[in-house]
């Protein structure tokens, strides 16, 4: 098992010619199978998780330079970058309708590719079987005693009026 903190960054090692071939810029997951399946790079290619030979602390090793493709080359490829996502970053809901935080890091099999599990910037962990669904912006999970709610200061009308200006007179519905 590797944590997504410890896998971006890495060199691409590349065993043929011994040399590094590109470090790893993002972990793109198929939402549906809940899973790591590339590795990006930062030139707008990928290298599928089955290509690497092994994924240790101090490199990515492939085969050959080879196993690097262009993201929109193929065309499996583009649909899944299209669908899939690196899930750093995004918000995470409970099904009790509760936003839990955001995802901050999670850990992943070396050779499946399959989530284990997630943790959010609130400091709170979820196992990966608690991960209900992944899309380009919202990760859903089910209502856990471990997920505690945090508040959503994206609804807080002070913070939204804090900084504004009023350019006209300020009156209620009864004229105060």
């Amino acid at each position: 098992m590797k944590k997504a903190t410890q896998t971006r960054g890495l060199p691409i090692m590349d065993i043929a010619q011994g040399v590094t071939v590109g470090h790893v810029d993002k972990l793109i997951i198929d939402p549906a199978a809940k899973a790591v399946v590339y590795f990006t790079l930062a030139d707008n290619t990928v290298i599928r998780l089955a290509d690497c030979v092994g994924i240790g602390g101090d490199c990515v090793v492939i085969r050959s330079k080879d196993a690097i493709r262009k993201i929109y080359d193929n065309r499996d490829i583009a649909e899944m970058m299209d669908k899939g996502r690196d899930i750093t970053g995004i918000k995470v809901m409970a099904d009790s309708g509760n936003v839990i935080g955001e995802v901050v890091d999670f850990v992943y099999e070396l050779r499946s590719g399959k989530l284990v599990n997630v943790t959010f910037n609130t400091g709170a962990e979820a196992d990966a079987s608690r991960v209900l669904s992944i899309n380009q912006s919202l990760m859903f999970v089910s209502a856990g005693d471990e997920a505690p709610a945090v508040e959503d200061s994206s609804d807080d009308d002070d913070a939204y009026l804090l900084g504004k200006a009023v350019n006209a007179d300020v009156k209620s519905d009864d004229g105060l």
